[in-house]
């Protein structure tokens, strides 16, 4: 099984027995008598070459046929790849995506290769596939530190629509790279006002703590996680505002004090659930270290 995380969602592209096997009978890319990468992706997209049969065994063996190409064949095949994982054949359409996914993995020319056919690959997050937008967001996110123009119309766009998954894995490419753009900060702040279940919240504070705001009013956001009644919700939140760094952790210094001392008591109760309290222990120990208080109850429970 092949999964790519983004922004804090995972995506499935592959399923298991599912994998992508380059065909026995097509032999290697531009080998003497067999089609090249480019003519083998554009007879996928035609239909004049059927997609061969599916097995975990190949798949690598794919992958590796793709990121091992030379530049120019990768550059050549690309526009008919892009068109591959936007076919309606599922299994063209793996084969698009696993391409993309090769191409990611070309880290000497992978700028080159998306730059190329930016305008191509920034339309793709608007697919209604979860599966194309995912891995077309990452190809982008991978390449460019800041969204291009395109692709912030379409994750705002996400944040708007009112699809907490969608949104959620929005956030962290929004508040990394595009926060200080005009527009873009409002939408995040609506968007956390819309009802999540404790999964999705997660997700959404993962998201959001991952990519270190630095504007005040998104901190907050996590912060204000330290205040929900639901306890996984607010031990993710505590986690976060910790790892976001000094500023986030003067900014909640109340209520990360607050909790912090929750879980000391915690520690201290004979009677409490001991993988509640080894979970507390971890998080005391990476907020407060050398706090006397906290040393003192840490060395009782021990």
């Amino acid at each position: 099984m092949l999964r790519i995380g983004i922004f804090g969602s995972t995506v499935l592209i592959l399923t298991a027995g599912a994998a992508l096997a380059w065909p026995s009978q097509a032999g290697p890319p531009g080998a003497q008598g067999h089609p090249s990468l480019r003519e083998y992706y554009e007879g996928l997209v035609k239909g004049t070459m059927a997609p061969p049969q599916l097995t975990n065994e190949t798949g690598g063996r794919f992958l590796e046929r793709v990121t091992s190409a030379t530049h120019d064949e990768v550059s050549e095949a690309l526009p008919a790849i892009l068109a591959a994982s936007q076919s309606k054949d599922p299994d063209v359409q793996r084969f698009g995506i696993l391409a993309l996914l090769a191409v990611n993995d070309r880290h000497s020319d992978q700028y080159e290769l998306h730059s190329k056919y930016l305008p191509d690959l920034t339309a793709l997050p608007s697919s209604d596939d979860s599966r194309v937008a995912g891995v077309a967001l990452t190809s982008i996110n991978d390449v460019w530190r800041s969204p291009p123009l395109a692709v912030v119309a379409q994750l705002l766009q996400w944040l708007k629509e009112g699809d907490v998954k969608k949104g959620a894995g929005a956030l962290q490419y929004l508040v990394t790279g595009a926060a200080n753009q005009r527009g873009v900060v409002r939408p995040v702040l609506e968007f956390w006002l819309r009802p999540m279940d404790t999964r999705d919240r997660i997700s959404a504070i993962q998201a959001l703590s991952n990519g270190r705001p630095k504007d005040p009013r998104l901190v907050n956001l996590v912060i204000s996680s330290l205040d929900d009644p639901d306890s996984d919700i607010q031990w993710v939140a505590f986690q976060a505002v910790t790892r976001m760094g000094p500023a986030a952790l003067e900014q909640g210094k109340l209520p990360m004090q607050r909790v912090a001392d929750e879980y000391v008591s915690l520690v201290k109760q004979e009677d409490a659930d001991p993988n509640k309290q080894n979970e507390a222990i971890e998080d005391l120990r990476f907020y407060a270290p050398n706090d006397p208080e906290v040393v003192n109850a840490l060395v009782k429970f021990y």
